[in-house]
């Protein structure tokens, strides 16, 4: 079948990565494609009027203009509000597409036919500022809720949703950091399924929004926790052994940040927590190394900031 996809590029402050974006789309080897931008500069109307002018030599892309800065989550679904497709496949406007993307994955989810399937998606290339290239896989297929608690899947680049889900389940939430892990979320917890087209499909650009590559701030740390409290609403759906480990991921990756932020004293505070509740855990040995090499993780991470994400200044 020859199902409409719709591709959803929300873009914020960029010019040149967004047509690049925007023309990886139009090489796709599949051809019954809408492209919704959705620009999100509301408070930069220069900018507004140049991409509106250069979109003037483009055909089937439709110019959304907001009446208001919507951020991330809402101009996703105010682009998905405004689609026609069958299928959902998002673009951030730093990203590409590998030219045979769409066309792989309207396959799979055809070849599978699976009423349950909600989202298939792919492998991928990071591309840091450098020039260094890692591959991003990650291999998970079928109903993997405990995963996701504790792994974000897929970003949104690397999807192909459908679109009657989507909204079933709500769309985009707006949270500082896992917008893309809420969603998916939702959608393993509503009983729907993801799979996985296994080749590399996407470019995934990686910048830098802090002074280190985890780009940690206060606001992370506040979106974890909410992030864990949704997690906890579905803890009925797992058993214990799987709540623990997600409890014990959230208070690992939560000594990463706090030592990055040079918070020691809070995250010497969470080892009384860890100490209590999961005494003998491999986390709390490794948290309590971390602490007392604090100096050396941050020296570390200001290294790979110097020598991988040097002369970045996006913000993604």
């Amino acid at each position: 079948m020859n199902d409409l996809v719709s591709v959803v590029i929300p873009t914020y402050n960029r010019y040149d990565e967004l047509f690049r974006a925007i023309d990886s789309v139009l090489l796709q080897t599949y051809k019954n494609i809408e492209i919704i931008v959705v620009d999100d500069n509301y408070n930069n109307k220069d900018l507004r009027n140049k991409i509106k002018n250069k979109l003037k030599a483009y055909k089937n892309v439709n110019y959304l203009t907001p009446n208001k800065h919507l951020g991330g989550s809402e101009a996703r679904n105010f682009g998905v509000k405004n689609s026609k497709g069958k299928y959902i496949s998002f673009l951030d406007d730093d990203d590409e597409y590998y030219e045979n993307k769409i066309e792989e994955q309207v396959s799979l989810f055809n070849s599978l036919k699976d009423d349950k399937l909600a989202l298939v998606y792919c492998y991928g290339d990071i591309i840091y500022p450098n020039g260094l290239v890692e591959k991003e896989k990650t291999n998970y297929k079928g109903w993997p809720l405990s995963i996701q608690m504790r792994f974000n899947i897929a970003g949104t680049s690397f999807w192909l949703i459908r679109k009657d889900i989507f909204e079933l389940i709500g769309g985009f939430e707006s949270i500082y950091s896992h917008q893309d892990g809420v969603v998916l979320l939702k959608l393993l917890s509503y009983g729907y399924k993801v799979n996985l087209c296994e080749k590399e499909l996407v470019k995934y650009y990686f910048h830098s929004r802090g002074k280190g590559i985890t780009d940690v701030n206060e606001k992370i740390l506040t979106s974890n926790i909410e992030y864990l409290e949704m997690c906890k609403k579905y803890f009925y759906m797992i058993p214990k052994s799987e709540q623990r480990k997600v409890l014990l991921k959230y208070y690992d990756d939560r000594n990463w940040n706090l030592i990055i932020l040079n918070k020691d004293k809070d995250a010497k505070e969470d080892l009384k927590i860890l100490f209590k509740k999961y005494f003998m855990s491999k986390e709390l040995f490794i948290c309590i190394y971390r602490i007392i090499f604090a100096n050396r993780y941050r020296r570390k991470d200001m290294e790979f900031h110097k020598n991988v994400l040097l002369g970045d200044n996006y913000e993604k």
